[in-house]
């Protein structure tokens, strides 16, 4: 039996963010607050494509009131090819989907709030969630660790 020590190699991936430094002592322009959320989580296979399998998202917005973020929408998304590539997974993600309700917040006047969890391939994620949502809102927001880029 191989234990494995200190001195053998692992392979890693870094990622990393980093903003940009502002010569002259500048300081940051005033931040717009972001009245639309929309938060989303991805997994991924674990060979070195990291290819997409399926995605959860949730959409938010902000109360104007009070500020605190309402969710009014949950969707799960998969891969357009993961009915042919995973069969069983993709099964078991509909089935959750049709078994279980959006946690949204039923209540608010922010909008109409979608009771069902929503499931939809990638393409349809993108064409009706990233495109509609995001580029009309015209702000993005988007979680790198511990650091949330926005980009306008």
């Amino acid at each position: 039996m191989k234990v494995t020590g200190a001195d053998d190699p692992l392979p890693i991936a870094v990622r990393a963010w980093t903003t940009p430094h502002r010569a002259g002592g500048q300081g940051r322009s005033p931040v717009v607050p972001i009245k639309h959320w929309l938060v989303f989580d991805t997994e991924t296979t674990t060979d070195a494509t990291q290819a997409l399998t399926f995605g959860t998202a949730r959409y938010l917005r902000a109360d104007p009131d009070s500020g605190d973020l309402v969710p009014v929408a949950e969707i799960i998304f998969h891969a357009d090819d993961l009915p042919e590539r995973d069969p069983t997974g993709h099964a078991i993600l509909a089935t959750f989907a049709a078994d279980n309700r959006a946690d949204v917040n039923m209540q608010t006047l922010l909008g109409e709030p979608e009771p069902r969890l929503l499931f939809m391939s990638r393409h349809e994620f993108v064409r009706s969630w990233l495109t509609t949502h995001v580029s009309a809102r015209q702000t993005l927001g988007h979680r790198r660790g511990n650091t949330v880029q926005r980009t306008l």
